[in-house]
């Protein structure tokens, strides 16, 4: 049963960590597209200022 509980245990723990590095990879996704958003309002705003908007 010990056997059992650690191996459990070790499988909890592993599932935990899966979880949290899941968990940065969205955070890191979202901050990307928020960069994106921000470029691509620069550049919106670029071409309206030449007005090149298509």
């Amino acid at each position: 049963m010990r056997e059992v509980s650690a191996r459990l245990t070790s499988l909890e723990a592993s599932t935990t960590a899966g979880r949290r590095d899941s968990s940065q990879n969205y955070e890191e996704i979202i901050r990307q597209q928020s960069s994106i958003d921000q470029i691509k309002a620069r550049i919106d705003r670029i071409e309206r200022r030449l007005e090149i908007a298509g």
